[in-house]
């Protein structure tokens, strides 16, 4: 099941609206959990009012600050995976126009049957894909959860100890949709980006065109073979600062 990560950043926040919007409209006819939204506690009141407007039901995580994309996803995920062991992270932080949203459904299922398989799927527009932009231009991206804090244990161990801590605050339990970080702990985490900070550990990785179609589901036993034919090799920039 495909658990939606919004990621709003304050360079973003006049684009809240419509990155919420736009992903619940595609992610909705999907088998999906609620979303996740992370955004800084500056913003928690628009926020809230848009989830309400929207009429959607979310998890909403509010930072005392803004710690970089690696951060806010590692917290995302500590708190996805309470919800569902094996989360499938179709992770949103830029707005982008989707013209045809069911083909972008499609690549989103096609992306989720290789996240399952521990592949780092990137879904961007044609051209990003093909002439391999700087990984600053991925507007989204699918991954398995287990894997990113198994890579995260591995190479910064005192960040995921320090968003554990975060996310457990005794006063969180009186709002089952709002979570407020534990300053002393969030703080504590470096600036961190997912493209530079996690991305370069994850060995297998495809970019999926934004809007292509095909079948949305590919028989396991075919899945590989069929690769070459709608995805394309990931050789960002970000690959070689590992």
């Amino acid at each position: 099941m495909i658990t939606p990560v919004i990621i709003i950043e304050s360079e973003q926040i006049t684009n809240a609206q419509r990155l919420i919007a736009d992903t619940m409209e595609v992610i909705c006819p999907l088998s999906s959990q609620s979303p996740i939204i992370v955004c800084h506690s500056k913003y928690q009141a628009s926020i809230q009012k848009i989830v309400k407007q929207l009429g959607i039901t979310a998890l909403m995580l509010f930072t005392p600050s803004e710690r970089g994309t690696a951060i806010a996803l590692t917290c995302a995920i500590e708190t996805s995976l309470l919800k569902e062991k094996h989360a499938t992270l179709a992770v949103f932080h830029h707005w982008q126009q989707v013209p045809d949203f069911d083909a972008f459904e499609h690549s989103l299922c096609l992306g989720a049957q290789l996240a399952h398989e521990n592949y780092l799927v990137t879904i961007d527009n044609p051209l990003n894909c093909q002439f391999f932009a700087q990984s600053v231009t991925i507007n989204s991206f699918m991954v398995n959860a287990e894997l990113l804090i198994d890579i995260i244990q591995q190479q910064y161990p005192e960040v995921l100890d320090n968003c554990q801590k975060a996310i457990h605050n005794d006063n969180n339990s009186i709002y089952p949709t709002l979570i407020t970080m534990r300053p002393e702990y969030f703080n504590a985490c470096p600036s961190m980006e997912i493209d530079t900070a996690i991305f370069p550990f994850i060995p297998q990785r495809v970019d999926i065109p934004l809007c292509t179609r095909w079948s949305i589901v590919i028989p396991e036993k075919s899945l590989h073979h069929a690769l070459p034919s709608f995805c394309f090799p990931n050789k960002r920039q970000s690959d070689q600062e590992k």
